[in-house]
């Protein structure tokens, strides 16, 4: 924080992850049902989703959710129409907000602000009525469009194939037999205040400070937890997570994911873009603002809104993650935009390992 109760980070210090959500549990989640033939990458999303029947959104592919190549849009501002028409310009619709929890307002999106679970119905049904890009290259295809909603439709396909929510299931198969005590959706059920550090001051949507809450307006609707945002975590935590997903699966005596199934994930297989089936890549030029031109071509990971990095390198053994609450105390700070301070810390780990080596080399 920047005011008079100034509070240093610390060890324990927990982060909203922004993006990081996608790969850190959406992705896991996709990984454990796909190494399990519970799901198919080339299968229909609308097989396991029957509600996308009849929609734009029928023949839409899994693997073309993963490497953003689906035609959807890249985002929606769905809480816009969840404002008032009738009344005061800005405020909030009483069908969908309270300012008090209740037995039917009951999640909350903000400080003193709740919305009822219905929201979330509404939000996917919002999902699957969006319109598609109309963006296609040379060929006919749906060009490489980053974006929110795929991850949304990937989270319905999870819960619809394991029959329980999201958080439970990554929660207990890799959370809780991780060690990992501080991550996970909604941190305020579970941990103090002063342990989550403040993101943005929202004066778009919830005109309120931020903290413990998920920065991201579409998720935080759905009650905070959604499969692009909503998961928050330390350092040491996702640590654990990426040495894991580094060790093609295996960590601490155990074989999480078969060892076959992080690098069948972490390949590209499309000319589209650059990207892996969910993680991100290094791109070919080498350089994408956030990550160093100095990693291999077989590192992978992911980046977050919120200023946040996880990626791990096989071909140095590396992990790397980098957290920060860089919309804190709004969007227009510059940590990891024009000061790319999460490349140039990255930047700087590389060079402290090359120098050592080729000294070692020079010896040899």
């Amino acid at each position: 924080t920047y005011d008079y109760a100034y509070e240093p980070v610390r060890d324990q210090t927990t982060y909203d992850l922004a993006s990081v959500t996608k790969v850190a549990a959406t992705l896991q989640a996709i990984m454990a049902l796909n190494e399990q033939k519970l799901l198919d990458l080339n299968q229909k999303a609308s097989h396991y989703l029957p509600e996308l029947k009849g929609t734009n959104k029928e023949n839409i592919i899994i693997r073309d959710l993963l490497m953003h190549q689906a035609g959807l849009v890249a985002f929606v501002p769905f809480w816009e129409r969840t404002r008032s028409q009738s009344g005061p310009s800005g405020t909030f619709d009483s069908s969908y907000y309270r300012r008090m929890d209740t037995l039917d307002y009951n999640l909350q999106v903000a400080p003193k602000l709740y919305t009822r679970s219905a929201t979330k119905d509404s939000v996917w049904k919002w999902v699957i009525k969006s319109p598609l890009s109309p963006k296609r290259d040379k060929n006919g295809h749906p060009v490489f469009i980053y974006s929110d909603l795929g991850l949304i439709m990937l989270w319905h396909v999870v819960e619809a194939i394991v029959q329980q929510p999201m958080e439970t299931f990554v929660a207990q198969h890799f959370y809780e037999p991780l060690g990992m005590g501080r991550t996970g959706f909604n941190p305020l059920k579970r941990l103090p205040l002063l342990d989550i550090a403040p993101t943005e001051n929202d004066y778009l949507f919830r005109e309120a400070q931020l903290r413990g809450t998920v920065q991201d307006q579409n998720a935080a609707m759905q009650g905070g937890v959604s499969g692009h945002a909503g998961l928050f975590s330390n350092a040491g935590d996702l640590a654990i997570l990426m040495q894991m997903n580094l060790q093609k699966g295996y960590y601490g005596g155990r074989q999480f994911l078969q060892p076959s199934t992080v690098p069948l994930f972490t390949k590209n297989y499309t000319t589209r873009s650059h990207r892996g089936l969910g993680w991100d890549r290094r791109p070919n030029e080498g350089d994408n603002g956030y990550v160093s031109a100095l990693t291999s071509s077989r590192s992978f990971g992911h980046s977050g809104y919120t200023g946040t990095l996880v990626w791990a390198d096989p071909d140095q053994d590396l992990v790397f993650i980098f957290l920060s609450n860089r919309v804190y105390p709004d969007a227009s700070n510059t940590l990891i935009t024009t000061q790319r301070i999460r490349n140039r810390v990255m930047e700087a780990v590389y060079r402290a390992i090359e120098t050592p080596m080729a000294s070692a080399t020079t010896q040899r």
